[in-house]
């Protein structure tokens, strides 16, 4: 098995110190020494601690091209049907990142550079939303609403659900995952279905 670069490195040990220690509390050297390498080499890589941040959303972004190969390339025009696609993807990029966006959100005021960072995902992916939605207002399939409203709307219960669940386990709700899916995508596309 070929050894991972210095770059992958680099992002595994963010990742665990970030989780592990916290943001503020996570040295350069502190993730060069895990990582195994030069401070110097995280420095070229990645400029600055903040840069990593960006490199391991950018190394996680796989749920944007999975979002946007359901809802661009591969829709099926039927709002149920994509939307509860992107509602499972949604869970399951939440749910196995949820340690490190709790650390990052936790550590980073609201107008930040590095609430903006981490903004850029969710940002992205209900971009990608708002252009399906508004091709499904055109084609008659979707009542009227504001598109971004409506995105937000459908992001928000996934979000909340992987935060209660990731913090409680069943001691709030005994729903799994995919019948919470189920019933917020059923329950949201019966609202603004034509």
């Amino acid at each position: 098995m070929p050894r991972r670069s210095a770059r992958e490195r680099i992002l595994e040990a963010s990742v665990i110190l970030f989780a592990e220690r916290g943001y503020r509390h996570t040295t350069t050297k502190m993730i060069a020494d895990w990582a195994g390498v030069n401070e110097v080499t995280l420095f070229r890589h990645f400029g600055t601690k903040e840069g990593i941040v960006k490199g391991i959303i950018q190394s996680r972004s796989s749920s944007q091209g999975e979002v946007r190969h359901v809802l661009d390339e591969n829709s099926t025009g039927d709002l149920y049907e994509d939307l509860l696609k992107v509602a499972r993807i949604q869970y399951k990029y939440l749910s196995a990142n949820l340690k490190l966006l709790v650390t990052l959100v936790q550590e980073s005021p609201p107008e930040s550079d590095l609430a903006s960072s981490i903004s850029v995902l969710p940002r992205s992916i209900k971009d990608i939303i708002v252009a399906y939605f508004q091709r499904m207002q055109a084609s008659g399939k979707m009542r009227p609403v504001d598109p971004e409203e409506a995105a937000v709307v459908f992001m928000t219960p996934t979000f909340g659900f992987t935060f209660m669940k990731g913090f409680f386990g069943n001691a709030v709700t005994s729903l799994t995952a995919e019948e919470h899916v189920v019933t917020s995508v059923r329950n949201f596309v019966d609202a603004v279905r034509m």
